[in-house]
């Protein structure tokens, strides 16, 4: 059994709901991570900047400063929210078939894996610390699968 094997479980178990995942969209925002777009946040910004400008010289200062104050509101309420539902359905849509993307997201903090025990306690597993692996060969794979290694050597391409 191999990480391959072990990532199709993980992501079966989390499109049929046997695993939940939250996504602190917030960390996910970085630079590195393969679900944020940041021309998305930048459109925002420069959009509100030029408006700034065209009310500031045109009108005013004083509208300048009220179309900044707009536009942070417009970004805090519409635009923020909508990114980080973009950033789920980018993790739902593509993280979830490919491995390498899971793994380039896993080594940014902001992912926790939950599947709930019988025992009515919950599994946890949270990313960079914790291993995927590990949570699915103890938490998703059968009795027999179970009896057999984990294989540390990396899939070959």
């Amino acid at each position: 059994m191999d990480e391959r094997d072990l990532f199709s479980a993980l992501s079966r178990a989390i499109r049929s709901g046997e695993v939940t995942v939250d996504l602190d969209c917030r960390r996910l925002m970085h630079t590195d991570s393969p679900i944020a777009v940041q021309a998305e946040q930048t459109r925002w910004i420069y959009g509100c900047g030029a408006a700034a400008l065209a009310a500031g010289f045109g009108v005013g200062w004083q509208y300048g400063v009220g179309v900044v104050a707009a536009g942070l509101i417009l970004y805090t309420v519409f635009a923020r929210p909508r990114m980080y539902l973009r950033m789920v359905e980018r993790f739902h849509r593509s993280t979830l078939f490919e491995i390498d993307t899971f793994k380039r997201l896993w080594r940014i903090r902001g992912v926790t894996l939950h599947k709930a025990s019988a025992q009515g306690g919950e599994a946890v597993c949270a990313s960079p610390d914790g291993d995927w692996r590990r949570f699915a060969l103890n938490h998703l794979m059968s009795g027999a699968a179970l009896a057999a290694p984990l294989d540390p050597r990396p899939p070959s391409a």
